[in-house]
């Protein structure tokens, strides 16, 4: 991996068929590149074909490594291995059922190269099911706006934590870590922000690109528990880790809450979130977010309100969302 530039990590699990895809895709777009990018699969034990999908994707493509675990480590400790692992610049992890869209790769290589970005968000079309590079809308020149990382924050918000969105420069985390493991939000179901939060701490440059540049699978995920997941840890580590910078914190969060938390809730209360877990949460998200004046005015009646009388708070957070998300 040192000769790369960008090295692509991928982990896997139990999804053969969407991985075929997306390594098609990737030497489709990556084999006249050379050495720039080097491609990791790191299948956690997959029971299904995915070893041999591996397989037959690394025939005459010397740039696909791989690893298989003896046994399925969980997947937040499946992202770190790949991480580890790197030794390129750059790194960007892409989610085995999602895929960048045709061209974006070499793109994205020409921006690492021209910029030099500490960090890089691309923003995704959500569709289902995810089928072709040439999907959605193409992307020509990409529209790029460099920004600070209070602006970044505050623009991204909750989308930090999408791991297949972000490219990461690899050097400049080692020294943002100053000693910490990359770790230390496992068993958050939030590890990736333990490399995506250091780097705001940094100078940046922090590049955001307008288009959107990624497939992403639509309803494709579950099996974890939502609520607790973005009302509680999300909240939880963006205070702890940003208590010396308030206004990060506050930048992050108010968007959060006016802005991701009324759609998450209304759609798990409506049945149309997806297989998550079942759970009550709702004292430990009153405890997190208690002190936010969006939490009461927002959050809490579409958590709390019977549907009918939580529909019109659900469609006032929208046009809220609407009205901020540029400000």
């Amino acid at each position: 991996m040192t000769e790369a530039l960008l090295t692509i990590i991928v982990p896997t699990y139990k999804r053969s068929a969407n991985l075929e895809l997306l390594l098609r895709t990737l030497r489709e777009e990556t084999i006249s590149l050379g050495n720039d990018v080097m491609v990791f699969v790191v299948d956690n034990a997959s029971p299904d074909d995915t070893p041999q999908v591996i397989a037959r994707a690394a025939e005459n493509w010397p740039t696909l490594l791989s690893h298989r675990h003896a046994a399925n480590i969980g997947a937040e400790n499946n992202f770190c291995y790949g991480v580890r692992a790197v030794r390129s610049r750059w790194f960007w992890i892409i989610g085995d059922d999602d895929l960048p869209k045709r061209g974006i790769i070499a793109k994205v290589v020409a921006l690492l190269r021209e910029r030099q970005p500490a960090l890089v968000y691309l923003q995704s079309e959500w569709v289902n099911p995810v089928h072709s590079a040439d999907q959605g809308k193409p992307v020509n020149e990409l529209q790029i706006a460099d920004l600070d990382a209070l602006t970044f924050a505050k623009t991204l918000h909750t989308w930090l934590t999408f791991i297949s969105g972000i490219v990461i420069d690899r050097q400049r985390l080692e020294a943002a870590l100053q000693g910490q493991p990359i770790d230390r939000f496992n068993d958050s179901a939030m590890v990736q922000l333990g490399w995506v939060l250091p780097l705001l701490n940094t100078t940046g440059p922090f590049v955001f690109i307008k288009d959107q540049c990624l497939l992403a699978t639509s309803g494709n995920t579950g099996g974890y528990s939502v609520l607790t997941t973005f009302c509680v840890n999300f909240p939880k580590i963006i205070q702890e880790f940003f208590a010396q910078q308030p206004s990060f914190s506050r930048a992050i969060l108010n968007r959060h809450i006016k802005n991701y938390l009324p759609g998450l809730i209304w759609a798990v209360r409506s049945g149309s979130a997806g297989d998550f877990k079942q759970e009550d949460a709702n004292e430990l998200i009153r405890q997190q977010l208690g002190g936010h004046i969006f939490y009461w005015l927002l959050v809490w009646p579409i958590k709390t309100l019977p549907l009918m009388l939580a529909w019109p708070f659900y469609a006032l957070s929208r046009v809220i969302a609407k009205l901020t998300r540029t400000a």
